[in-house]
């Protein structure tokens, strides 16, 4: 799944609130480029880390909500 697959982010809805436990799927350059599920949002973090996702292999990420679409 990873790159292949352009997304839009102005033909999607997006009315739901990002939280733990959802499933997300990774954007880069309007391209999927892997899934996870977050496992911690924090206020206190600088915006672009305000979302922790473990993507897997025992690792978590730190993203911005603009990089995330709920699954």
């Amino acid at each position: 799944m990873q790159g292949r697959c352009r997304v839009s982010r102005n033909a999607l809805k997006m009315e739901e609130k990002l939280k733990v436990g959802d499933l997300v799927l990774v954007l880069h350059e309007d391209k999927i480029i892997t899934e996870g599920r977050i496992v911690n949002i924090n206020e206190f973090r600088p915006p672009a880390e305000k979302f922790a996702v473990d993507i897997g292999l025992d690792d978590v990420v730190f993203l911005p909500e603009e990089r995330l679409l709920k699954k």
